[in-house]
């Protein structure tokens, strides 16, 4: 298994610290959103990647937001 943790976040209504993780586990991807304060996973949600091309709106979007 690999994964990256891609942030962190407190929730100010309950208080708890959530991380969020990009994870490759049996060939496919996973969003786990795991609750630091628990030490448990309160989702886990599968990633499908399609071979579309990212649309010209969001391309655009994202290549001003990383210059």
């Amino acid at each position: 298994m690999t994964g990256s943790l891609i942030t962190t976040t407190k929730d100010d209504a309950t208080g708890l610290t959530y991380g969020i993780y990009l994870i490759r586990y049996t060939d496919k991807l996973w969003i786990a959103t795991y609750d630091m304060d628990h030490d448990i996973i309160v989702q886990m949600q599968e990633v499908t990647m399609s071979e579309d091309r990212v649309p010209e709106h969001v391309r655009k979007a994202v290549a001003t937001w990383l210059l």
